[in-house]
């Protein structure tokens, strides 16, 4: 009988504990540490991007959109079609 209690409830690893506290504080650490340089220098709008990549890389570092490749060419392309748009249309409502 107590063998079938054991299987009808799985214990969960302490491993993903420990990846999720590691997520958490990772994640917390570097949103803050973006939020405090947009802070300092009054561009507060590169926070999301990276808010975004920190939750990514954090929350999942086996996923593909996680791996270095992904996020260092994701930002720079994001930033050249930022910057293009930019170039062409000017400062305005884009």
């Amino acid at each position: 009988m107590n063998e079938q209690i054991a299987r009808a409830a799985p214990a969960v690893p302490l491993a993903r504990f420990k990846q999720a506290a590691f997520g958490f504080l990772g994640g917390f650490l570097a949103i803050g540490v973006i939020s405090l340089l947009g802070h300092l220098t009054s561009s507060p709008l590169v926070i999301a991007p990276f808010g975004a990549s920190s939750v990514l890389l954090f929350g999942a570092p086996d996923s593909a959109f996680a791996q270095p490749r992904n996020l260092v060419f994701g930002h720079l392309l994001s930033t050249a079609v930022g910057l293009a748009v930019y170039w062409f249309a000017g400062p305005g409502v884009w």
